[in-house]
């Protein structure tokens, strides 16, 4: 067994365009996919930014208002993950709390998902 570091001095702050208070790190890269660890401070920010694979954000503590281009946005909390697909516009801004969750990338992800999709009602 081995224990790995996952803490804040870790991560790198995130600097692009309209992303605020946001650290990421990176837990396992393959070629074609990787793990990420994402902290977002309250009502911190992931910047408007278009997707270059397949990304799914799994909220393990906190909430998040979510959106994709052309869609309304929602919220998420912990437990939800959200999918979006590659070349997607999106953009994710942390609750009161702030927020935690880990972020999984790579092509043809969505294929490969088994978990139940969430009824979103309003």
């Amino acid at each position: 067994m081995r224990i790995y570091d996952t803490g804040p001095t870790t991560g790198r702050r995130l600097k692009e365009p309209g992303t605020i208070g946001a650290r990421m790190a990176t837990l396992v890269s393959e070629r074609d996919w990787h793990v990420a660890l994402l902290e977002l401070e309250p009502k911190g920010s992931l910047g408007t930014h278009r997707t270059t694979s397949d990304q799914l954000l799994i909220i393990v503590q906190g909430t998040a208002r979510v959106s994709t281009e052309g869609d309304r946005p929602l919220d998420a909390a912990q437990g939800s993950a959200v999918f979006w697909n590659r070349g997607e516009q999106r953009a994710v801004q942390a609750g009161d709390d702030g927020l935690v969750g880990i972020i999984v990338e790579g092509d043809r992800l969505e294929r490969n998902l088994m978990m139940p999709r969430k009824r979103i009602s309003g």
